[in-house]
C-alpha cells in the first residue's frame, strides 16, 4: 500500500477513534475481520452531533460535511411533514345532508379542497407515499458528502442513500355545517445507507459504514378550516375558506421524523365550479417551526483542551415558506371517476421549488373512495426526489 506522509499521519488517529469513539454492534463483533458499528440516527456516522464528537476529520472536514448533515437533518424532516399535508387524501366533503357531489367532480387529491363536510358529517383517510431522496440543493445524493481539499483533489469520499416510506391516517369531522376539525398522524419508515473514506488511503476501514432505519410517528399535525362564502347553486357553485395546520412537536428530530419545534401553517383555498371542472387555489404562509442545527464544536487539535465553535449556514427561519396550490380535477364520469392536474410551488430561503401531480379518484360506493397519484419535482432545489407515487382509500361517514 503506498501511503503518502500526511495520509500515515491520519492513521494514529484512525484507529484511536475507533477503539474509543465507536461502539461495537450489539449482535456481532465481525465482518471480514473488522468491527460492526451501530449508530444512533439513519445519518449515522453524518450525523452532526456525531460528527462534532469524532476525531477522525481535521476541522475544515467535519464543517464542510457538518453544513451538509445539518442542511440535510432539516429538509428531510420537514420535507415529511410539507408531504404529510399533501397526501392527506381526506376531502372534506358536503354531506348527506347537504350537497354531497361538487360538479361531479371528487376533486383534488394533493391540494385540499376549500368546501368543507359539514355538521356531524366525517371521513377518515389512509394513504401511503414511497420516498426515494435522490438530491439536495442540486447535487446527487451519494456526492453530498464528498470533501475536496484547497487545490481541488478529492480527499474524503462520501456515499449516503435515504429512501423511506410515509403512510398517513388522517381524520375530518364537521363540527358545524362550515367548520371542520381534522387530524393527520403520519407513520414513516426511513432507510440510511452510507460509509466514507479518504480518497487516498487504500483498504480503509469499514469504522464509517452503515445502514440504519426507523419506523416511527412523525410530526402530528391538528387542523381547522372555515368556510368563509359558500354559493350552493350548483350552477354557479363557489367556495372560499380559511385554515390553520398545527404541526406538533413529537417527531424525533434526530431521526429526521420530526422538525424540532411547533410549527402553524396558515392557508385560504377558493374553488369554483366551470361545467365538469372545479378549479382549486390556496394561498398559505408556512412557519415550519424547524429547530436545525445551527452551530457546531470541534476540538482545537492545536490547542489542548480548546474547540472551535462555527455556524453550520442553517437558520431556522430558513424553511419558512409561502406557498401556491392549484388544482384543476374533471369529472371523466359524472360522481364516479375523477382525474385532477395540480401544481404546488413553495418560496423559502432554503429553496425554491415546483411540483407538479397526476392524480385520480374512483368512487367505490357512496362511503369508500380509492385514490392515487404521482407527484413530479420540476427543479432539483431542497431536498429532492425524481417523483412520489402515492395511493390510498377514503371512507366518509
Amino acid at each position: 500500500m503506498n501511503m503518502t506522509c500526511k495520509q500515515i499521519r491520519y492513521l494514529p488517529i484512525l484507529y484511536l477513534a475507533a477503539s474509543f469513539l465507536l461502539p461495537l454492534h450489539p449482535i456481532s463483533a465481525q465482518q471480514n475481520g473488522l468491527p460492526l458499528r451501530d449508530f444512533d440516527s439513519v445519518l449515522g456516522f453524518y450525523h452532526p452531533h456525531f460528527l462534532a464528537g469524532q476525531a477522525i476529520l481535521e476541522e475544515a472536514v467535519v464543517r464542510r460535511l457538518g453544513a451538509v448533515s445539518s442542511a440535510l437533518q432539516a429538509a428531510a424532516a420537514n420535507e415529511i411533514a410539507n408531504l404529510s399535508i399533501s397526501a392527506a387524501g381526506t376531502q372534506y366533503f358536503f354531506g348527506r345532508d347537504r350537497m354531497f357531489y361538487v360538479s361531479e367532480s371528487l376533486g383534488t387529491y394533493f391540494i385540499e379542497p376549500p368546501w368543507t363536510t359539514g355538521a356531524g358529517n366525517g371521513s377518515v383517510g389512509i394513504n401511503t407515499s414511497y420516498l426515494d431522496f435522490r438530491t439536495l440543493q442540486g447535487r446527487g445524493m451519494s456526492r453530498i458528502f464528498d470533501f475536496y481539499n484547497a487545490d481541488g483533489d478529492l480527499a474524503w469520499q462520501g456515499d449516503y442513500c435515504l429512501t423511506g416510506q410515509l403512510t398517513t391516517l388522517s381524520m375530518a369531522y364537521g363540527v358545524m355545517d362550515r367548520l371542520d376539525l381534522g387530524l393527520i398522524v403520519p407513520l414513516v419508515y426511513l432507510d440510511g445507507e452510507g460509509k466514507g473514506r479518504f480518497a487516498r488511503v487504500a483498504n480503509f476501514p469499514d469504522i464509517t459504514d452503515f445502514n440504519e432505519s426507523i419506523t416511527d410517528v412523525a410530526d402530528i399535525f391538528i387542523r381547522a378550516k372555515y368556510e368563509i362564502l359558500e354559493i350552493e347553486d350548483l350552477d354557479n357553485l363557489f367556495s372560499w375558506s380559511a385554515g390553520v395546520d398545527v404541526k406538533l412537536n413529537n417527531g424525533d428530530s434526530d431521526e429526521l421524523l420530526g422538525t424540532g419545534d411547533v410549527g402553524v401553517r396558515l392557508r385560504t383555498s377558493v374553488g369554483k365550479r366551470i361545467g365538469r371542472f372545479y378549479p382549486v387555489v390556496e394561498l398559505a404562509y408556512n412557519f415550519a417551526g424547524v429547530d436545525a442545527v445551527n452551530r457546531m464544536t470541534v476540538l482545537d487539535r492545536n490547542v489542548p483542551d480548546a474547540v472551535i465553535t462555527f455556524p453550520t449556514g442553517v437558520e431556522d427561519d430558513d424553511f419558512n415558506a409561502f406557498e401556491i396550490r392549484c388544482g384543476l380535477p374533471v369529472a371523466l364520469i359524472a360522481e364516479k371517476w375523477t382525474l385532477s392536474m395540480e401544481w404546488m410551488h413553495s418560496n423559502s430561503s432554503f429553496a425554491v421549488t415546483n411540483d407538479w401531480g397526476v392524480s385520480t379518484r374512483i368512487k367505490i360506493n357512496d362511503q369508500f373512495f380509492v385514490q392515487g397519484g404521482v407527484r413530479i419535482p420540476l427543479d432539483d432545489e431542497g431536498l429532492r426526489t425524481d417523483f412520489i407515487p402515492t395511493i390510498g382509500c377514503e371512507y366518509r361517514f
